[in-house]
């Protein structure tokens, strides 16, 4: 995708989807422009972003509304790629990245990987 910026990039409108929750039903996420892009990108990839979306789900904190589970587990996604080293549409760490491996490094995060379709 050749205008990627996010995640958390300049690209900040919100834009409302329905996805697939852990009961498997849609359900509204509403997230950054810049969060459906990496969103979009993981489908250009052939990822299953539709198990991934359920799985994130199913261990989502009842504190977190669907939206911002959903925003914060693309984001980690997105950190815990750069950080490995693999395929992300950009060459740059996403904004936040050093609190991410602040987040690692004190065994807060768990890595939770999309599987290819």
């Amino acid at each position: 995708m050749n205008n990627y910026v996010g995640p958390l990039g300049p690209r900040s409108e919100f834009e409302g989807r329905n996805v697939i929750n852990a009961f498997e039903i849609e359900e509204t996420a509403v997230l950054p422009q810049s969060i459906w892009d990496y969103y979009d990108w993981c489908v250009e990839q052939g990822w299953d972003m539709v198990d991934w979306t359920i799985t994130i789900d199913k261990t989502r904190i009842p504190s977190l509304t669907f939206s911002d589970n959903m925003w914060g587990a693309l984001w980690k996604l997105a950190c815990s790629r750069f950080k490995q080293g693999l395929s992300s549409p950009r060459e740059t760490p996403p904004e936040g990245y050093a609190e991410f491996l602040e987040e690692v490094e004190r065994g807060d995060y768990e890595e939770v990987f999309p599987q290819e379709t």
